[in-house]
């Protein structure tokens, strides 16, 4: 009787309880996005990600000597590149014909 006894295995329940919640703040949170409203204020992206998108944008405006090097280097590069190729392309075609 023991041989066969296949057991299955209980179902995990995810139960998360909050630790702490403060009534006061949510009131004040949703009293101050009611009273931005009536004024008419518009809601501004103060997330991290949009501080950061910001930041960068305002960067890039204001300083385009550096991008312009990495720019200029890219295509330096790619054609330091591209000759290689040919030249290792030239290099063989020698190579099987004689």
């Amino acid at each position: 009787m023991g041989l066969f006894n296949f057991s299955t295995p209980k179902v995990r329940t995810f139960d998360h309880k909050p630790i702490y919640w403060d009534p006061i703040k949510e009131e004040q949170q949703e009293r101050e996005k009611r009273i931005r409203a009536e004024l008419g204020l518009a809601e501004g992206d103060f997330s991290r990600s949009g501080i950061e998108s910001r930041i960068k944008g305002s960067m890039r405006k204001g300083n385009t000597g550096m991008f312009d090097l990495k720019s200029r280097a890219n295509r330096s590069s790619n054609k330091r590149l591209l000759i290689i190729v040919v030249l290792l392309a030239a290099l063989f075609y020698f190579l099987l014909k004689f």
